[in-house]
């Protein structure tokens, strides 16, 4: 449930029309490590070009150097269903033209990178969730777009099948075992944080 980056904020500067895929490589590390970081910033560390879009080569130089080593992999549909498993997201590249406007709500036809973020069905039809980076916040648009199959799928084998995925799951941090204690003697002040700089919320009495 990570707020996604646009193409089109102020970090994507000079090529925010190019940034589909630098933009989708942060929102993928956004999810991963909890950690946002700048759009041009991060095309910059793989290449030095301006005015055309990247490869997913590239985009695997943007992933491994952001603290997310990944790998460029030519995957199936199912593949790429199976790892989607709630606990990475990852760069698809697909041919927007192959779906239909109306489904993809956006008005660019060409090859673009989006974030795969679930597999999916809605009204009875399996597909894919995505974060499509072509948005722009100021005006209100969506980033979050459900492709079913018979339009994803074409889409995604239109360009060979290619995905930049993490070598690792995210790590989910679990609760830490605790030990139940009774106290007996002197009550105790609960506080909202971990030092007595923090303020009282209740006073907790003996037992």
């Amino acid at each position: 449930q990570h707020p996604p980056n646009s193409q089109y904020d102020a970090d994507s500067a000079p090529n925010q029309p190019y940034n589909c895929g630098p933009t989708t490589v942060t929102n993928s590390v956004k999810f991963m490590l909890d950690r946002d970081f700048g759009i041009e910033a991060t095309r910059n560390l793989a290449t030095s070009r301006n005015g055309n879009g990247t490869s997913t080569s590239e985009r695997k130089i943007m992933f491994d150097k952001r603290g997310v080593p990944a790998d460029v992999l030519k995957l199936s549909v199912g593949e790429v269903k199976a790892k989607l498993n709630g606990k990475k997201t990852f760069d698809m590249a697909l041919l927007m033209s192959k779906i239909p406007l109306s489904v993809r709500k956006r008005p660019f036809p060409g090859s673009h990178s989006v974030e795969a973020i679930a597999k999916g069905i809605r009204n009875g039809e399996p597909g894919i969730w995505v974060n499509n980076p072509d948005f722009h916040r100021d005006r209100g648009e969506a980033s979050r777009y459900f492709y079913p199959d018979p339009y994803c799928i074409p889409a995604y084998l239109a360009l060979g099948g290619w995905c930049v995925v993490p070598e690792k799951d995210k790590v989910i941090s679990t609760r830490s075992a605790y030990v139940r204690k009774l106290r007996t003697t002197a009550s105790v002040n609960a506080r909202s944080g971990p030092s007595t700089k923090h303020s009282v919320v209740r006073l907790l009495i003996s037992g």
